[in-house]
């Protein structure tokens, strides 16, 4: 396209972008929603450092192929900024919300899904079953 084209309003791109931000979002989202509860006691930590400095690196890695102009128009160091500050938000919305009875309790291999043999369910101090 040239840049005439390039300024005019194109509707398909607009859909075709809401899609991909709606996509891309839900799966942030899953990530986030997944991987927090797995960490019950430092959801800062996951949120505001592990699940951005993740994210990032994948962006960064797969830009470079996905799209090199885009990748080269990034500031990344304000990209990772505001990656931090989404995910120390995260964290803490999930530190401040009730706690609820979960499998805290499990290993982390098992609370990860991991199936191997040898990995079986703690039973809890009291002797109860679970």
């Amino acid at each position: 396209m040239d840049y005439n084209q390039l300024l005019a309003f194109h509707g398909t791109g607009l859909v075709l972008a809401i899609i991909i931000h709606v996509i891309g979002s839900a799966l942030v989202g899953l990530l986030y929603g997944v991987s927090l509860p797995m960490f019950p006691r430092r959801p800062i930590l996951l949120g505001g450092i592990l699940a951005p400095l993740f994210w990032s690196g994948v962006l960064y890695a797969g830009l470079g192929i996905i799209h090199p102009t885009l990748q080269a128009r990034i500031d990344w160091g304000w990209f990772i900024v505001t990656q931090f500050a989404f995910g120390v938000v995260a964290g803490f919305v999930v530190a401040r919300h009730e706690r609820i009875s979960t499998m805290q309790h499990l290993p982390f291999v098992v609370r990860a899904g991991v199936e191997a043999t040898g990995i079986e369910e703690e039973k809890p101090e009291d002797g109860s079953e679970l």
